[in-house]
C-alpha cells in the first residue's frame, strides 16, 4: 500500500489489475451488452490497471481509479478489426467517494 490522499483525506491507496475477460462481463451485467456483443468470441481485452484507495483512520473506500487505455485501444482494435486505426492516448475513470453517513431518509411519494 501507499500512503496518499483522496481530497482532503489521508489514505492507503493499493494496486492492481481487473481481469479483461471479466470486464467483457461487467459491460454485459451494468447494460453494456450491445458494446460487447460487437467483440469476435475469440477477442482478448487486457488486464485493467486498478487502484483503489481506503481512509487511513476508517477504512471506507474513498476512492477508485481505473485505466481503461489499453484496453479501449485492444477493443477498438478487435471491434473494429483494423489494429492501429484509431489512437487512443488515455482514458482513466476516477470514481471519488465521500459524506459517509450524511444521507437524509427518503420519504416514499404519496400515492398517484
Amino acid at each position: 500500500p501507499v500512503d496518499c490522499e483522496a481530497g482532503s483525506v489521508p489514505c492507503r491507496r493499493y494496486d492492481g489489475v481487473f481481469p479483461g475477460e471479466r470486464l467483457i462481463e461487467a459491460l454485459r451485467m451494468t447494460g453494456g451488452g450491445s458494446i460487447a456483443e460487437s467483440l469476435p468470441e475469440d477477442a482478448e481485452i487486457p488486464d485493467v490497471p486498478l487502484s483503489v484507495y481506503f481512509g487511513a483512520e476508517d477504512s471506507l473506500p474513498r476512492r477508485l481509479e481505473l485505466d481503461l487505455t489499453g484496453a479501449l485501444a485492444q477493443y477498438m482494435d478487435e471491434a473494429l478489426g483494423l489494429p492501429g486505426l484509431i489512437a487512443i492516448d488515455s482514458l482513466t475513470v476516477s470514481v471519488t467517494l465521500g459524506d459517509y453517513g450524511s444521507a437524509v431518509p427518503a420519504t416514499p411519494p404519496a400515492e398517484l
